[in-house]
């Protein structure tokens, strides 16, 4: 393999077309869906606040985790994303609790109206066909800034605390030199034909004074990105925003105040909305 350079902004890695072709696994984890939402539900005596205070523990937590590695290819992930706060919907989810007001568009996402494991939307078929173009180009040039590194694939990580919030990361890294963080890749559909860096700022990042791009508070991808490290407790994450011009790297690091507002309105947004809606499914 040919050494690439650590400032490397313009290399389009492309997956192996036959690997875009194969069949999602679409073999269900029947100790996995013990834990759905909507299975608790089935309970007769189940109220918000007996769901809100299910027990899971860790290492059922990470038993999910493993079984559900494929993600939008594996059954089990979009069953137990049903009915839980994912990280792609923290922000509308904060947004909703501050406006007093519940989109219906909001709910049906949450409980999983909507067939997203055969999409055919442009932008979601771009974004799944490149994110691995992009953690390859990510991995690569790390190699050249890091000692034995490597990058993990995570499936849905329940947050133990708040069982009716949960995350599905897109890697974590980690190395011998400067220990882990989380990844989110971000291929932009609209974007793809700009420099990954522009496109990364256009999202609400900035430059420091070094010239290295920052998460701010002002990104759009900054509620995901702080839930995320709260919910594993990794106190930093790399946006990784991909177009056909290469990538370009954020750096986030976890706002644990931020992260304690976010639950607070989790918790509000369950108990008085999406329990009673998961209850009324059954």
């Amino acid at each position: 393999m040919s050494p690439i350079s650590p400032e490397l902004q313009a290399l389009d890695l492309l997956e192996d077309p036959s690997e875009l072709d194969e069949e999602a696994d679409f073999v269900a984890c029947d100790r996995c869906e013990s834990w759905s939402m909507m299975s608790a539900a089935v309970n007769a005596n189940a109220t918000p606040e007996t769901l809100s205070t299910i027990l899971i523990e860790r290492d059922e937590v990470l038993h999910v985790e493993r079984c559900t590695v494929d993600q939008s290819d594996n059954a089990t992930w979009f069953k137990l994303r049903k009915g839980r706060i994912t990280a792609s919907n923290f922000f509308k989810v904060c947004r909703a609790v501050d406006n007093l007001k519940c989109p219906p568009s909001l709910m049906k996402s949450l409980l999983g109206e909507y067939d997203l494991s055969h999409s055919e939307v442009p932008s979601l078929e771009w974004g799944k066909r490149k994110e691995k173009a992009a953690l390859d180009l990510y991995i690569r040039v790390n190699r050249h800034k890091h000692k034995g590194c490597m990058l993990e694939k995570k499936g849905l990580r329940i947050y133990t605390r708040l069982p009716y919030v949960g995350c599905s990361v897109d890697g974590l890294f980690s190395c011998k030199c400067h220990g882990e963080n989380l990844v989110e890749v971000k291929c932009p559909f609209a974007d793809k034909n700009l420099n990954p860096k522009e496109v990364a700022i256009k999202k609400g990042c900035v430059l420091d004074s070094s010239g290295e791009l920052q998460v701010t508070d002002k990104c759009e991808y900054y509620h995901q990105i702080q839930g995320q490290m709260g919910i594993y407790g990794i106190h930093k994450s790399d946006l990784v925003v991909f177009t056909k011009k290469g990538i370009a790297v954020a750096s986030a690091t976890f706002d644990p105040l931020f992260f304690e507002r976010m639950c607070n309105k989790f918790q509000l947004f369950f108990l008085n909305h999406l329990a009673n809606a998961i209850i009324s499914c059954q």
